[in-house]
């Protein structure tokens, strides 16, 4: 169990603890303002409902265990015309990728097929 509060600037939740003791520490939480979560998914739950959860906390925990959805989405918010998947083409070596999505505002479709039809 940790003890974790959203970081407004790194938009992740980050560790209670003094600064350089450890890759996800954020500084010690003020106890005054700042909610405390006992993991990262309840903190971006509830404090960075914006992000797309899993994204959220796999950022939280500084893990690349998070591979995305693999659906797909309207490519242009990657910088490409047609539609892609949701998955790191880095990773994957797969053209259709179109990187991870972070953000709740886009919208995920089964198929390319339909992703096209109706974006």
């Amino acid at each position: 169990m940790c003890v974790c509060f959203a970081s407004s600037p790194a938009e992740k939740c980050v560790t209670d603890c003094e600064e350089g003791q450890g890759a996800t520490c954020g500084g010690l939480a003020n106890p005054f303002s700042d909610n405390l979560f006992a993991d990262p998914r309840s903190c971006c739950l509830a404090e960075l409902g914006w992000r797309f959860i899993e994204f959220c906390e796999a950022d939280s925990l500084l893990t690349s265990c998070y591979t995305g959805t693999g659906k797909y989405y309207r490519g242009d918010t990657a910088g490409k015309a047609v539609c892609v998947r949701d998955c790191d083409p880095e990773v994957t070596g797969d053209t259709t990728c179109g990187g991870l999505v972070e953000d709740t505002y886009v919208v995920f479709h089964d198929t390319a097929e339909e992703c096209c039809s109706i974006e």
